[in-house]
């Protein structure tokens, strides 16, 4: 995955949704690469394109992890796995390349950190 990259198929606006994703949670930090800090005690692998967003100082995504849970609706038991929800973290022109920092830390509310092996 080396040489991959992802591209916007469309515009987006500050803060709008451009990708939300079911996460597998870990205690103990897998020994991999794009491994997401939840919360200083779990650690996250997304599915979708999030594995192979590339690093960049100048990230366009930031993320939020959403916790999982159930809910009874009409007599049914829906359940929502854990997911992370990529976030445009300024205007995203369609075409650009899709970004976020691996280096960044726990500076913003609700936001959590990125690891890179």
């Amino acid at each position: 995955m080396e040489n991959k990259k992802i591209f916007s198929i469309k515009s987006y606006s500050k803060g709008e949704v451009v990708e939300e994703v079911k996460t597998t949670l870990f205690r103990k930090a897998p020994d991999r690469n794009n491994v997401f800090i939840i919360d200083k005690i779990y650690y996250a692998i997304p599915d979708g394109n999030a594995l192979i967003y590339k690093h960049s100082s100048e990230a366009n995504l930031e993320y939020e992890y959403k916790k999982g849970g159930a809910e009874l609706k009409k007599g049914e038991v829906k359940v929502y796995p854990p997911r992370l929800t990529f976030l445009a973290k300024e205007d995203i022109k369609e075409g650009e390349e899709l970004t976020i920092d691996f280096d960044n830390s726990f500076s913003k509310p609700g936001l959590g950190t990125v690891r890179r092996r």
